[in-house]
């Protein structure tokens, strides 16, 4: 008589970035690594946090995508699987949901503000950002030609910060 559990591994991740940590989307794709070969049926939920019985609700196939609840923050998602003998094994995984975009405000220099010198930016974030996700895009304009600049910004944090374009 079969009484091992089956084990499983799996994670969430962003349709588009591909990112596990984050998504602005409620969809996510599930990738599934390993699990044992005699599995039937799956439970995807963020409701079913206790081991579900064999005979209960929604036993599906191997699940690929999966619906996140609304509202922002955190998430965890748990997966069950059933195997031919009724064995139930599981998972969980978490991803961050972040639907609302971070609002960036040019405090200085004002409009026609600039000399032919250094530019100082003062800037104010109202969330942190990670690594290359903010790209400052000008073009300098008055000289002998316009010139087009793009600065990728670092990791960053919210609230005020100041850079010196040359």
């Amino acid at each position: 008589y079969d009484t091992q559990v089956p084990s499983l591994e799996f994670y969430l991740k962003d349709r588009l970035t591909q990112s596990a940590a984050y998504t602005n989307s409620a969809m996510v794709d599930v990738v599934i690594g390993t699990y044992s070969v005699d599995v039937v049926s799956w439970i995807i939920s963020e409701e079913h946090s206790d081991t579900p019985s064999e005979i209960s609700g929604p036993w599906n196939s191997k699940p690929s995508v999966y619906s996140l609840s609304s509202g922002d923050g955190t998430k965890t998602v748990y997966l069950w699987c059933k195997d031919r003998a009724g064995n139930i094994g599981s998972s969980t995984a978490t991803i961050t949901l972040d639907t609302i975009k971070p609002i960036i405000i040019l405090n200085s220099p004002a409009q026609s503000g600039v000399s032919n010198e250094n530019i100082v930016l003062n800037y104010s974030l109202s969330e942190s950002v990670g690594s290359g996700t903010l790209v400052l895009s000008f073009t300098r304009t008055g000289g002998t030609a316009d010139t087009p600049h793009t600065v990728t910004i670092g990791s960053i944090t919210a609230g005020s910060h100041e850079m010196m374009l040359s």
